[in-house]
């Protein structure tokens, strides 16, 4: 059971990086509004409830990828 915590609490820190990774490249590159990033409070809820981010990022990218292919046509 611990190595199941354990496994969670670190794809739940890893798909922080990759937020964080992402709101710096995004900064860099275009004026984002730097208000994207997390406070410690959104960090720890974010690393605990990640299975969420995940399945709400995917579904808004592939409505978005939906939407682009209807426009095309």
């Amino acid at each position: 059971m611990k190595d199941i915590i354990i496994i969670y609490l670190f794809i739940g820190v890893v798909v922080n990086l990759g937020y964080d990774l992402l709101i710096s490249w995004l900064t860099s590159v275009d004026s984002v509004n730097k208000k994207l990033r997390f406070t410690i409070g959104e960090r720890i809820s974010f690393g605990l409830l990640w299975p969420v981010g995940v399945v709400v990022a995917t579904v808004a990218s592939i409505r978005t990828l939906i939407k682009i292919i209807k426009d095309r046509d």
